[in-house]
């Protein structure tokens, strides 16, 4: 089957967006998603990850010192790891990153033979996205839930979702869904996202609504939800990368920037 070309990934972008505003498709209405982006970004702020153009220009680079420098690093990581991947699947042509916040992503995997659509409902941070990498024409933003919309036909070689999987309150149906964006190769992959054996999910809880109390955002989450890894059994998943593994626990021991969640794979059914 053919690859998906720029030009008929446009044609479904301006048919299916109601309307386009500063280089973004926007397939939803803003107000749909007005609480959730209102609450994810005052949360993002008290957690100082918001960041000014010239920072989110840089990433996954940022400076030593920084807060968050540790954190960058493992999404550097992340990142090489991808990127490595995608080199090796030559049939990889259109890519999804799911939940793409201020596209550092979406731009970072993109190529001239690699098309990669940032999407996410956090209209600011997409308008971020859309004027920090406006140079990069193989990048394309859209405003909207995809897992809730029907695609017309399967679109993408790939789907990515990077520390998104928390913000999804269904994660097989969300899985369900984005396998029908893809082609018969399709691949979603999950990464840096905490996904939980059944006894770890209490824990979990509770220590994120501690981190959201101490926020003032109790509310948060609300939104934020804890997944098992069991709710990949009814799919064709892989673990690609194991942190639990003695060799990955031992490398985090001695402070390098892996990642400490895993990287998983799940293939279109035959």
């Amino acid at each position: 089957m053919a690859s998906i070309g720029l030009h008929d990934l446009d044609r479904f972008l301006r048919d299916r967006a109601r309307t386009i505003e500063e280089g973004i498709f926007f397939f939803d209405e803003p107000s749909i998603h007005d609480r959730f982006s209102s609450d994810y970004l005052s949360v993002r702020k008290s957690e100082g990850r918001l960041y000014p153009d010239s920072i989110v220009a840089s990433l996954p680079s940022i400076q030593q010192g920084h807060p968050h420098a540790f954190e960058w690093a493992i999404r550097r990581w992340t990142l090489t790891k991808l990127e490595s991947y995608l080199t090796r699947m030559k049939d990889i042509r259109s890519v999804l990153d799911l939940g793409c916040g201020n596209g550092w992503m979406t731009n970072a995997l993109a190529a001239p033979d690699r098309i990669v659509i940032g999407c996410d409902v956090v209209r600011e941070e997409l308008e971020q996205a859309s004027r920090v990498f406006r140079a990069n024409s193989s990048v394309r933003w859209v405003y909207g839930d995809l897992i809730n919309c029907a695609p017309p036909e399967p679109f993408f070689d790939l789907a990515i979702a990077a520390g998104s999987i928390q913000y999804l309150p269904s994660l097989a149906e969300a899985i369900r869904q984005l396998l029908k964006w893809l082609r018969p190769w399709g691949e979603v992959h999950i990464v840096d996202s905490p996904l939980y054996a059944s006894r770890e999910v209490a824990g979990a809880a509770e220590r994120s609504a501690i981190h959201y109390r101490s926020l003032s955002a109790a509310d948060f989450r609300t939104h934020y939800h804890h997944h098992l890894l069991r709710e990949l059994d009814p799919f064709d998943a892989a673990v690609l990368y194991d942190p639990s593994s003695l060799l990955h626990r031992l490398e985090r021991h001695l402070g390098r920037a892996v990642s400490p969640f895993p990287w998983i794979r799940v293939r279109k059914p035959a």
